[in-house]
């Protein structure tokens, strides 16, 4: 009769623990450029934990290691802020993990986000004085200076602190200059 109280004891333990507060992780976009910050946050968790940035598989950095089992953290994505040597990609199959410190196999992952560079075009490429060009942008993570140079010179300010995405014309003259 005592190893039967004792196995009744044990499981109840046992599923005391396994029904504990669920784990989740969650993230403020699932699409972000080059040097945008996102937003991450975790509850659920006993203990202190690790916030894990990866790629795929492949762990880039510890952005917090031991911090508390709720909370929230923001990563900023350039390979600075990153800090391990390991250089950001286009992708999406970027994700956090948060990892229990006592116990690493208990983890969450969040939903995986993707990672674009921004991007610049100008028509046509070659610009003679009088001739109008195009300029179109996209996914800078803060305003912009729009600056037309000639062999490294710059020649014309088109545009200063506008916004990260956005197009312009221009018609290169004397008076711009």
């Amino acid at each position: 009769m005592k190893n039967v109280n004792l196995l009744l004891t044990i499981g109840c333990i046992l599923i005391g623990v396994l029904s504990s507060t669920a784990q989740s992780v969650s993230i403020s976009t699932k699409a972000l450029f080059y040097g945008e910050s996102i937003n991450v946050n975790w509850t659920g968790f006993s203990g202190p934990v690790n916030v894990v940035l990866k790629h795929g598989g492949d762990i880039i950095a510890y952005a917090s290691t031991n911090v508390a089992g709720s909370g929230q953290q923001s990563i900023r994505m350039t390979n600075q802020d990153v800090g391990t040597g390991y250089q950001l990609k286009v992708g999406n199959d970027y994700h956090v993990l948060v990892e229990l410190r006592s116990n690493t196999l208990l983890k969450k992952e969040s939903e995986r986000f993707s990672l674009s560079i921004p991007e610049v075009a100008v028509q046509p490429l070659g610009l003679n004085y009088g001739e109008k060009a195009t300029l179109r942008w996209n996914g800078f993570a803060s305003n912009v200076n729009l600056i037309f140079t000639d062999n490294g010179q710059d020649i014309v300010y088109a545009a200063t602190d506008v916004g990260g995405s956005g197009e312009q014309s221009l018609t290169l003259t004397d008076e711009a200059i």
